[in-house]
């Protein structure tokens, strides 16, 4: 949720997403391209579930990729390039795509809607903006209820769309909203900076980065939980101010909430070389970073922190109680995957196949299939791809695999 990278010129840059210096950027545009010889023209009759890959240039393209799970793994390339965003992310609901497009550096944005049916034909492209047009939206993320509710999270906004996804106008797409504004860190002047959606049986699970005016995590991040049936928040207990949500010890989460055997995870992402942060008043910025566990049942969070006070941790995913998996930022463009145990918060002594801490591995997301494969999205200019991790011996059994564009967010699709 997958997430996306943001362009090295925007306020979020490394408070959302991994900075890219311009250096970089040029020469990985001078790698980058719409299409590969080796891709395939169409899906796989034979195939039913796919790995979604949102892809982009930052500069004049961006797209996806759908890749089948079963081997050979060819990806499908640019099945329909966005017309107006070059910043995407994507998310799946069974052979539904849904394109995340955020435009005008991020402000305003759209969903646009794909099937694996026919997946070069766009079904809709609607607008996730109010009608206000100083009001911005910042379209980041879709939590699916079923096909005729899911709620949109727009980062740049203080109100969560709840939208019906088979919509046949726009119209019809927005169908209510839930107001999170109590969250705003500074009392109104900033949007409380929703990054991910989770739903689990009946609760919607909303984490909320909540960066001030200056784009800092100088206040606790949270996560807010409401009641599908009735669209109201739930007081978990755990809040203080009389904020209803779960207050989290980490700071700046940004990554997917990960949820395994009754429990949540959530890392939060503290970048020590990010010049925005010249605000803030603590130095100590390893005391937010790490993962945080929280009770899915209860809703207690675990204030022992993993991976707590070493490098920051940009993205998760949990395999089993016993084996999970992060990326920890190094530095801009190098990133490193490690494993650890999601139940003791034991984390491996090495680095999981071969990659990490070389300045040629830049990992923009992780996430795992219904067959427990990891699949690696690689940003960099060396090794740009997607790569497939067997989990029970820790291999690379395939990749990397063109994408054409850049990988930058993984989703799954099943028809």
């Amino acid at each position: 949720m997958g997430f996306s990278k943001q362009p090295f010129f925007s306020p979020f840059s490394k408070v959302i997403f991994p900075v890219l210096s311009v250096l970089a950027l040029s020469s990985i545009l001078a790698c980058a391209g719409s299409s590969d010889p080796a891709a395939q023209a169409s899906l796989a009759a034979n195939v039913e579930k796919f790995a979604v890959i949102a892809t982009t240039d930052y500069t004049g393209s961006a797209s996806h990729a759908i890749i089948g799970l079963d081997q050979p793994r060819t990806a499908l390339l640019d099945p329909q390039p966005s017309r107006d965003s070059k910043d995407v992310t994507i998310t799946c609901n069974g052979k539904y795509i849904y394109r995340i497009e955020r435009r005008n550096f991020g402000a305003n944005g759209s969903v646009v809607k794909f099937s694996l049916d026919d997946p070069k034909q766009v079904i809709y492209d609607y607008s996730a903006d109010d009608a206000d047009p100083s009001s911005s939206s910042n379209p980041i993320d879709i939590a699916f209820v079923n096909q005729n509710k899911a709620y949109l999270l727009r980062n740049m906004n203080n109100k969560i769309w709840i939208i019906n996804p088979s919509a046949q106008n726009e119209a019809e797409f927005k169908i209510g909203e839930i107001d999170l504004s109590a969250y705003s860190p500074d009392h109104g002047v900033t949007p409380p900076a929703m990054s991910k959606g989770l739903i689990i049986g009946n609760r919607l699970f909303i984490l909320l980065q909540r960066l001030d005016a200056f784009y800092s995590p100088s206040v606790a991040s949270y996560i807010a939980v409401f009641n599908t049936d009735t669209d109201q928040e739930i007081d978990t207990g755990y809040g203080e101010a009389g904020l209803k949500g779960v207050k989290l010890d980490i700071r700046n989460p940004y990554g997917r909430l990960i949820y395994n055997n009754g429990t949540i995870y959530v890392a939060g992402t503290i970048f020590p070389d990010n010049p925005a942060w010249f605000s803030t008043t603590w130095t100590d910025y390893k005391n937010y970073s790490g993962i945080q566990r929280i009770n899915a049942a209860t809703l207690e969070p675990d204030h022992n922190i993993i991976h707590k006070a070493v490098s920051t941790i940009t993205y998760l995913s949990v395999a089993s109680p016993d084996k999970g998996y992060f990326v920890e930022y190094i530095g801009a463009g190098n990133t490193r995957l490690r494993s650890f145990n999601p139940t003791t918060g034991v984390v491996s002594a090495s680095v999981i196949a071969g990659i990490g801490d070389s300045g040629d591995r830049d990992i923009s997301d992780i996430a795992l299939d219904s067959e427990n494969k990891l699949w690696i999205a690689d940003f960099s200019i060396a090794n740009m791809g997607m790569y497939v991790l067997n989990t029970a011996d820790d291999t690379i059994e395939d990749g990397p695999i063109s994408t054409g564009l850049n990988p930058v967010a993984i989703s799954f699709c099943e028809r």
